[in-house]
């Protein structure tokens, strides 16, 4: 009995210290980055300038060299790391909690949450370190295909969580071909008529997150349902086919194709109004949403994929713009479970059939695209979360638009990929929303 009472306590005590340990951490990394809060934030300016808040940019990296420059940088910083070895479900877990939790207590905290907020966030955040678990089989494994399966439908129910479902007033189904003839689908969402709504409504085409390889149209019902709503748009979801079993670039041409059908359906529909149209996407579906936002600014005639849609805006959020790339963020977050080097690689290399050569194709890296005209790219909103290894290149990728004249409103927040704090959310909605309506965009936050 003592025994017994003396190992429960030494249990105690050891979770109190890493607990401890963890606190102090977050205290000293908070303070920080607290200091340096005028700088994380990158100030909206109609005129397209950051203004004064925009910190220097230390690491530049493959986004300035061309695309043979690419080609080594991806050879020798990307071609070590693609064959990481396989990890437990328990170790990834483990090290999550322990290694990087005093990174997210800092950000939860950093955006004002309470006790009870804090424990909620922190049991989400340790659930998507299964994230990790994907890496544990590759193709041509037994197991590959039933665990991979699962993964998907874990992820597809988490991601149906992270947002309340809201009423709205329509939700229409639509399936179409792509440009090979498979059936595709999207889902849109129609809000309630408002006072402060005209007789039409914009049209938002959201691309889901889920580094190519898991994520759904339909785990962003409610994402779709709740931007309707905030925004004041119709919200179409449109899905793409996945990695690995649909290699680069099948989800970029499903990206196109799933734009122009949805804006020939909103240009059909009585409610819609399909002169103002933007792109939207999270992680992947950044990228995504920021190569399609080019894809619609290219000259006529040219070689590379495109689409004959204008569009009013485009919402790029905590992007994979540069599939390898050794900015800083990665670099200090190189093991974070959740979303490491490790996950951003297997990822990666479920994708390209030669990651190496494909990762510097202007479509897989934005910022290598000059087959634009810069002057039809839409506005862009870009959301940075500090606490993400995809930090640095979002913010280079929103520098670069900037530098080609795009206007840009832009802002980096002490939270980590995908988990936005209500306030970030309501300014990316609501500056959406601004660039849909012609109307100045906000201050964020």
């Amino acid at each position: 009995m003592a025994r017994a009472t003396l190992s429960a306590w030494g249990g105690a005590m050891l979770c109190h210290s890493v607990w401890l340990a963890a606190t102090t951490a977050a205290a000293a990394e908070l303070a920080a980055t607290t200091a340096a809060a005028a700088e994380l934030d990158i100030q909206v300016q109609q005129t397209g300038s950051f203004g004064r808040h925009l910190p220097a940019d230390p690491h530049e990296q493959p986004h300035s060299t061309p695309a043979a420059e690419c080609a080594v940088v991806a050879a020798i910083y990307g071609g070590l790391r693609v064959t990481h070895g396989p990890r437990s479900g328990g170790a990834v877990i483990l090290g999550y909690a322990a290694g990087r939790l005093y990174s997210f207590v800092a950000a939860t905290k950093a955006e004002g949450y309470g006790v009870v907020g804090n424990l909620l966030r922190i049991a989400l955040a340790t659930g998507n370190a299964w994230l990790g678990v994907l890496q544990q089989y590759d193709e041509g494994h037994p197991n590959f295909e039933g665990h991979l399966a699962s993964n998907r439908k874990r992820l597809e129910q988490m991601m149906r969580a992270m947002a309340p479902r809201e009423e709205v007033a329509r939700v229409v189904h639509e399936e179409y071909k792509a440009r090979d003839g498979t059936t595709l689908a999207a889902d849109f969402y129609v809000p309630f008529p408002a006072g402060d709504r005209g007789a039409t409504l914009p049209l938002v085409v959201w691309y889901h997150s889920g580094g190519y390889v898991v994520g759904s149209r339909y785990g962003y019902e409610n994402r779709g349902r709740s931007t309707a709503n905030a925004v004041g748009a119709v919200v179409a979801m449109v899905g793409y086919r996945l990695a690995p079993e649909h290699k680069f670039p099948t989800p970029l041409d499903d990206a196109l194709d799933g734009l122009a059908f949805a804006a020939k359906w909103c240009a059909a529909d009585a409610r819609c109004d399909a002169s103002r149209i933007a792109v939207a996407g999270d992680s992947a579906g950044g990228h995504l949403a920021a190569a399609t936002a080019l894809a619609t600014a290219r000259p006529k005639g040219s070689a590379s994929a495109a689409v004959d849609v204008s569009l009013k805006g485009q919402l790029i959020l905590n992007p994979l713009i540069v599939p390898f790339s050794p900015y800083h963020s990665k670099v200090r977050l190189y093991d974070d479970p959740m979303l490491g080097a490790g996950v951003l690689d297997w990822f990666v290399a479920r994708l390209y059939d030669d990651p190496i050569r494909q990762a510097c194709d202007p479509r897989a890296s934005p910022m290598l695209d000059d087959d634009v005209i810069w002057e039809k790219v839409p506005s862009a909103i870009v959301v940075t979360c500090h606490f993400d290894p995809l930090a640095d290149e979002s913010d280079a990728y929103a520098r670069h638009l900037h530098a080609k004249g795009v206007k840009v409103s832009a802002a980096r927040r002490l939270e980590m990929h995908g988990q936005w704090a209500p306030d970030t959310i309501a300014w990316f909605h609501a500056a959406l929303g601004a660039l849909l309506d012609d109307r100045e965009v906000p201050a964020c936050c």
